[in-house]
């Protein structure tokens, strides 16, 4: 029988086992992130990066005529 420790170690593991999956998921999207923004801060276009809990970054860019275009990042490998 599973002790009650064991079920909380599993958890922790699992949690822990995604936290690392989202570190690599940031790492691999950094450098296209940095380039995006640093090409809007040189062209003077407003935008906001954004990341939920799941490591996933959205930048918002506001261009003129009251649209807001959305540049979803997402890792080439990535199967979700």
């Amino acid at each position: 029988m599973t002790t009650y420790r064991d079920l909380v170690q599993r958890t922790v593991a699992c949690r822990h086992a995604d936290l690392e999956l989202g570190l690599s998921r940031a790492r691999e999207q950094e450098p296209f992130v940095i380039h995006v923004s640093d090409l809007l801060d040189k062209a003077g276009i407003e935008y906001a990066v954004r990341m939920d809990k799941d490591f996933q970054t959205t930048l918002y860019i506001a261009l003129h005529q009251g649209r807001i275009f959305l540049i979803l990042v997402k890792p080439l490998n990535s199967s979700q």
